[in-house]
């Protein structure tokens, strides 16, 4: 093995282009054509040098006629290197060969390999002529049973002829192929080609060829290749081949795997030879099959089945698995598991964290039951039970159990953008009820809750830590990029039809407005022969498509973006696939229902592989599925032709009923146990976008799915921080794009049981911000409401004894609710207003800063109105209070990003002011004071 690390050294010792480099050379040793001449290497190891100054244009080679390992350089008159080679002669020998121009110096250098010396070798200098390349234009071929097929050779030379005989699978010559190329009128069988290339100086070349039968051998698993089974259970492997000519032969090889003992070799099944075969009865781990499908012209195809042992190992918390305490506290953690067969062992560790990282995981000395009581919990705390059965299988179950304290960490923005070479000031805002706390942004001794960073034209992802004294944390996350509106655009359809065998080209056309692009080109490499782009890698051709193939091209800029789109090529075969039935379906829990999809093509035979959400059902290779629903879900079936082009079905099971739902209408949703959803239904009177929202109580963690009448999925959103509605995080948000007099349905799914409320609203804006408004006003306070969407033409209130309007003012009467609705020039915006009596926070008249946790946590804290001489409002200064309204009457007041935080007021300010832009900026409801 050659030593890199001194290749490295002796590079930088022969190169170095200084005036030192330069005087070497004027030592050199001048060289004559065809006369050997010695290197010496002095006991340094160092190089040899020579020159040669040639009279006649032409190529060269320098070569080295040693039994050891040698290195050699070329330079030109200035020191410029130009090649250099390691073992391109004779054995380790270095062979440079090179076009020198007469008249011009020239510079060699040569060394020993390694740190050797002292020594000597010969090296020379030759004039070649003849052959400069003989190489086959394409050397391997698959073609189609009696087809043609012509070899081609690429040659050339110095001077002189050159002289071509092609020979057979035997090496004879055969007669009368002396040209370039030679073509073979009907391959009927796999065979080797070769051509002699010669030239007039006695240089010969051996080109090889390989013309194997493509026979069309096609072969898949019938049903699931992956494959679950209860012990000594078996089951039917099948292969489904075919080819073009001949018979096909079958091989069976079988592995299993062991916990205790790891994999077996691969063995054959003797007597197995068939496409189809019956699995032993499993009574280990694992156990793989293979089965190589042959036809009569060498051509193979393997196809993989992994079964395993179903033990039916489950195991799960009892209680809650994320658990806060008091410091000091002691917590009882018990999980229940169950397994179809042999006993259960248990084992609990334990891994602490605190300010300073991770301790090292810790097995609970004597901890082998289903339950543990802690120790006293000073710090987070990660407790999780391993549970093993007989056969190796585990399931581990979690326990995080934290000190309670309150530990809340925001950022003003996620992402910027700057220019190259700009800097940005990356901020977060902390705050805990006790103790202090430490920011870590990956940089040593560095603890402070802001980061000025440098952009260096790299997309970068930054990180900041936040961490209380009981090993409590919070992060934030920043992306810092040049938005260069990088796109990649397709040119025509993504959806290619072809016939079997064409050829196709697909081509996209990037852009952006700084810098350069790249495209690369992913295949899904079985179902065509041949690809190539072109030169700026904007298109692709793809020869002989035989079967469905996905094409990804994916776009980067000089800025580390991307951006990607995706054609699908598919041969034609008057494929279709339809639902048998509604595709929505309401039942029971418990109950059973039946799915089914019908499909037809041209060339029939098809494949099915039915899913749950997004798990395969096993052995469900038909068209119907009967399953057993105990909570709503999703089911897909996933067709596929016998060119292996795909389609899909998709079928909503909801247990329960399906309810209507009509736009502004609020539905209190009760889910009485985990993963269980309601669906709704609604038909849109007009096209536009539609915005469905949970609020109120998170416990329960919804999310929304949306699916139109052919229960194709629109949209899904879990776990969405919602500024236009909810401030918790635990709430979901989804807009759509929806069609008049179409049926869509709202699936309301809940990880826990609980009860939240949904609204349904038309979203005029398109933004997914929403155009309702909530906010409270003070009996007998009058606002003027700002112009959203264009300029307000009227006012109206559905209840004027409450809220009165004139112009684009409304004033608060007397105690209640209403509806107040703004009708602009470009969209309308809803106030759901409530009007309450209530006393106004009491401040000093010369208070100029609200400070970092003022307020926090007052749920008494309900209007509030500044002074004219506040300047600030600090971080969580009004944290989770019960602030419904706040007048900000200084234009110059500025607040910071998270002094609201847990709560949505309605600020009152003046129009242009600081107030304003921070409302707009976050998504906070406001007025103007009137």
């Amino acid at each position: 093995m050659k030593r890199f690390g001194l290749l490295l050294v002796f590079v930088t010792l022969c190169l170095f282009l200084s005036g030192t480099a330069m005087a070497v050379f004027e030592d050199a040793v001048p060289l004559t054509v065809g006369v050997a001449a010695q290197a010496v290497i002095g006991d340094d190891g160092g190089c040899a040098y020579f020159s040669f100054t040639p009279t006649e244009s032409g190529l060269y080679r320098f070569y080295s006629v040693a039994d050891a390992d040698t290195y050699g350089y070329l330079y030109d008159a200035v020191g410029t290197q130009l090649e250099e080679n390691d073992d391109g002669g004779s054995g380790s020998n270095f062979l440079i060969e090179y076009i020198l121009n007469a008249g011009n110096v020239y510079y060699f250098a040569t060394r020993f390999y390694g740190n050797d010396g002292p020594g000597s070798f010969d090296v020379v200098l030759v004039q070649y002529h003849g052959l400069t390349k003989a190489e086959a234009v394409r050397s391997y071929f698959d073609v189609l049973y009696d087809s043609q097929v012509t070899l081609e050779v690429s040659a050339a030379t110095t001077d002189g002829g050159i002289y071509y005989q092609w020979l057979d699978s035997d090496y004879q010559g055969i007669s009368g192929a002396q040209t370039s190329s030679h073509t073979i009128a009907h391959v009927t069988a796999n065979g080797y080609y070769y051509c002699n290339v010669s030239d007039d100086y006695g240089n010969t070349r051996r080109i090889d060829f390989n013309v194997r039968i493509d026979n069309q051998l096609r072969a898949q698993a019938v049903g699931a290749r992956e494959r679950q089974l209860p012990l000594n259970g078996t089951t039917v492997l099948e292969i489904d081949a075919s080819c073009a000519r001949g018979s096909l032969t079958y091989e069976w090889y079988t592995s299993s795997y062991n916990h205790e003992t790891g994999w077996s070799e691969w063995e054959i099944i003797p007597g197995a030879e068939t496409n189809a075969m019956t699995t032993t009865p499993i009574s280990v781990r694992e156990i793989d099959y293979h089965c190589r499908v042959r036809d009569e012209y060498g051509g193979w195809k393997d196809i993989y089945f992994s079964i395993m042992l179903d033990n039916q190992l489950t195991a799960e918390a009892v209680g809650e698995r994320e658990i806060a305490v008091e410091p000091g506290e002691t917590v009882q953690l018990q999980v229940t598991a169950s397994c179809a067969n042999g006993l259960l062992a248990y084992e609990w560790y334990k891994e602490s964290r605190t300010s300073s990282g991770w301790e090292p995981d810790q097995l609970i000395d004597g901890a082998d039951t289903n339950a543990i009581t802690t120790d006293a919990i000073t710090t987070f705390t990660v407790y999780y039970c391993r549970v093993s059965d007989q056969y190796g299988f585990n399931e581990y179950v979690y326990f995080n159990v934290a000190v309670e304290n309150g530990l809340t960490v925001l950022s003003r923005h996620h992402e910027y953008m700057v220019s190259p070479g700009g800097t940005v000031t990356l901020e977060v805002h902390a705050v805990c009820t006790r103790g202090s706390l430490i920011y870590n942004w990956g940089i040593d001794d560095y603890n402070e809750p802001y980061r000025t960073v440098s952009y260096d034209d790299e997309r970068t992802w930054y990180y900041c830590t936040v961490y209380d004294e009981y090993g409590n944390y919070a992060y934030c996350d920043f992306e810092v990029r040049v938005d260069t509106n990088l796109s990649l655009e397709p040119v025509g359809n993504t959806n290619l039809v072809v016939s079997s065998g064409e050829n196709v080209t697909v081509q996209v056309i990037p852009h952006c407005d700084l810098g350069n692009t790249i495209c690369e080109w992913l295949f899904d490499s079985e179902n065509y022969s041949n690809m190539s782009l072109s030169a700026d890698h904007t298109s692709c051709t793809l020869t002989n498509v035989t079967g469905f193939v996905e094409v990804f091209v994916e776009a980067y800029d000089d800025y580390g973006n991307y951006t990607y789109t995706v054609f699908n090529i598919s041969v034609e075969n008057g494929f279709s696939v339809s639902p048998v039935g509604s595709t929505v379906r309401t039942v029971q829990a418990g109950e059973s229902v039946t799915l089914a999809v019908q499909a037809q093509a041209i060339v029939t035979g098809f494949r099915y592989e039915w899913y749950r959400e997004d798990r395969i059902l096993e052995n469900e290779n038909e068209a119907s599925v009967t399953v057993t629903v105990d909570e709503s879900a999703v089911y897909r079936c996933l067709t596929y032709d016998q060119f292996g082009t795909p389609q899909s079905v998709t079928f909503t099971v909801n247990v329960g009923t399906v309810q209507t739902i009509s736009v502004g209408q609020s539905v209190n949703v009760h889910i009485g146990a985990p993963k269980q959803s309601q669906t709704y239904a609604f038909t849109p009177s007009t096209t536009g976008m539609y915005t469905l929202y949970s609020y109120g109580s998170p416990e329960a963690d919804p999310f929304v799915k949306v699916y139109d009448g052919n229960s194709r999925l629109l949209a899904e959103v879990d776990d969405v921080y919602s500024y236009a509605f909810d401030n918790n995080d635990a709430h979901c948000r989804v807009t759509c794009q929806l069609t008049a007099g179409e049926t869509y349905y709202y699936w309301v799914y809940a990880y826990k049981a609980g009860s939240f409320s949904i609204k349904l609203i038309k979203d005029s804006s398109g933004t997914g911000q929403g155009t309702e408004k909530a906010i409270t006003l003070r009996t007998g306070q009058t606002v003027t409401l700002p112009a959203l969407f264009g300029t307000i033409s009227s006012v109206t209130s559905d209840t004027p004894a409450v809220v009165a309007a004139s112009g684009t003012a409304i004033t608060a009467s007397q105690a209640g609710t209403a509806v107040v609705t703004a009708i602009g020039t470009q969209g309308s915006v809803t106030y759901d207003v409530t009007v309450i009596s209530g006393s106004v926070l009491s401040m000093p008249a010369d208070l100029q800063v609200i400070e970092q946790n003022a307020f926090a946590g007052d749920r008494n804290v309900v209007f509030a109105v500044l002074g004219s001489r506040v300047t600030r409002i600090e971080a969580f200064a009004f944290l989770n209070s019960g602030l419904k309204q706040i007048v900000i009457p200084s234009s110059n007041t500025e607040i910071a990003f998270s002094a609201f935080n847990g709560i949505k007021p309605l600020i009152l300010c003046q129009p242009g002011s600081k107030a304003e832009a921070f409302a707009q900026e976050f998504g906070y409801t406001y007025a103007y004071i009137n």
